[in-house]
């Protein structure tokens, strides 16, 4: 948390931060998810496909609870969870070194430090840890139970961000 947090980017560096907290300010102020554009003039009236409506809105929540400081430690500590899943699953193999763990860390935070800004890209990253262990767990039991919550993952997943492809 320390090290993305001290080294990672600006919050509003990257131009779609203000987007997804303006169209999390529009679905808090409609009360629901707007189904036509009114914001493009070529295309104000089309149908308008918000993918990531409910990261937009979480993210917007958050802004408003604890204000940009705020949102930004929630980023990095979304993306210090990213980094402690990783951690987790090496610690299952006994045959690596405490060492080698840290270095997957380090590399694994500076490859991580270029997504801290407010996209939704960060429930992807989380969604597709949640897959991975689940699926490498599976190797060690029998039974659909330890699937189950696959199917919750992937509804959480379509709604958040458009890397849903990675999940099927």
């Amino acid at each position: 948390f320390l090290y993305l947090y001290f080294f990672s980017i600006p919050l509003f560096e990257d131009t779609d931060a203000p987007w997804h907290l303006a169209i999390g300010a529009l679905i808090l102020d409609l009360g629901k998810i707007p189904a036509t554009d009114s914001w493009t003039y070529t295309a104000g009236g089309h149908p308008w496909y918000i993918i990531s409506w409910l990261y937009d809105l979480i993210a917007e929540l958050v802004n408003r609870a604890a204000g940009l400081k705020g949102l930004y430690i929630f980023m990095v500590a979304g993306f210090a969870g990213v980094a402690a899943l990783l951690a987790y699953e090496l610690l299952q193999y006994k045959n690596i070194g405490s060492n080698a763990i840290i270095l997957a860390l380090l590399l694994a935070g500076s490859c991580l430090i270029g997504f801290t800004e407010v996209r939704p890209h960060l429930v992807g990253y989380l969604c597709i840890s949640g897959f991975h262990i689940i699926l490498h767990k599976s190797r060690e039991r029998e039974g659909f139970q330890q699937f189950l919550p696959l199917p919750l993952i992937m509804v959480l997943w379509v709604n958040t961000h458009g890397s849903i492809m990675v999940g099927l």
